[in-house]
């Protein structure tokens, strides 16, 4: 699945960087991830004050991530 940049994923981005002044590390997630399961992971994120990304998408353990 090809994520698209979409007006809706631009802004949970920005939200994401505000909060964690960082980036969405796309290239540490596996490209069969939708746009919905990165928003749904950035809301988990906002929500808990704590970044997720990395126990969500499993950052090193997963043979399918895009470097």
């Amino acid at each position: 699945m090809v994520i698209v940049f979409n007006e809706e994923i631009r802004e949970y981005f920005k939200l994401f960087h505000e909060q964690f002044h960082d980036v969405v590390p796309l290239r540490q997630i596996s490209g069969r991830v939708t746009n919905e399961q990165i928003i749904d992971a950035i809301k988990k994120s906002l929500k808990a004050k704590k970044n997720l990304l990395p126990e969500i998408f499993g950052y090193g353990d997963n043979p399918d991530l895009l470097y």
